[in-house]
């Protein structure tokens, strides 16, 4: 009985280590979405391309502070020729629930901003953009210094400004939204550096 409830204990203290405390990895993300959006009088093709390379600090072992610098890059191409780039910070923590040494689930609170530039065949438009979110993932740890991880769905708050820099008018969008599988899911690979 005693062996049982050692191993079980060990076991069981064992699958909290997904990440030493202290260690610090670099990693990121490639979006690309291409797709056709119906507008009832015809459709528009839309393609978004974005890069979300990022820093990741285990402050616990199962807890993590990150911080990085996306860009991202937008054409509408039935749409008056629309296109657009964004850059700009985020920020986030994440909470790991191991399942095994390898393989554990996350639960992300993540802030970010963007500010960025578009046009199309008339109009030129000044974008800012704020977003916190919360979103689940998977993670897995191909070696100790590889781990490959997708997150899918969100529940967040999106405050959104457009500004046409002809005619200075502005439009503003403030949205709350929940997104489970429908679309968000992003991929992204990570390199322990120490």
């Amino acid at each position: 009985m005693k062996k049982t409830v050692l191993t079980l204990a060990f076991l069981l203290c064992a699958s909290f280590v997904m990440a030493q405390k202290g260690t610090l990895w670099l990693g990121g993300s490639f979006d690309y979405e291409s797709g056709n959006q119906n507008l009832g009088n015809g459709s528009i093709k839309i393609q978004d391309m974005a890069f979300y390379p990022h820093l990741e600090y285990y402050i616990a072992d199962t807890w993590s502070l990150y911080a990085g610098l996306g860009v991202d890059y937008t054409r509408q191409s039935e749409l008056n020729n629309y296109r657009g780039t964004n850059f700009g910070p985020f920020i986030g923590a994440i909470k790991y629930f191991t399942v095994t040494d390898r393989f554990s689930f996350y639960m992300e609170l993540g802030l970010s901003g963007v500010w960025g530039q578009a046009k199309d065949d008339q109009t030129k438009y000044s974008i800012s953009d704020y977003w916190i979110d919360l979103s689940p993932g998977i993670n897995y740890r191909l070696t100790d210094r590889i781990a490959l991880w997708t997150s899918f769905g969100l529940v967040g708050y999106q405050a959104k400004t457009i500004k046409d820099r002809n005619s200075d008018q502005k439009s503003t969008f403030n949205n709350f939204s929940t997104n489970l599988f429908s679309q968000g899911i992003s991929l992204g690979i990570e390199f322990r550096l120490r």
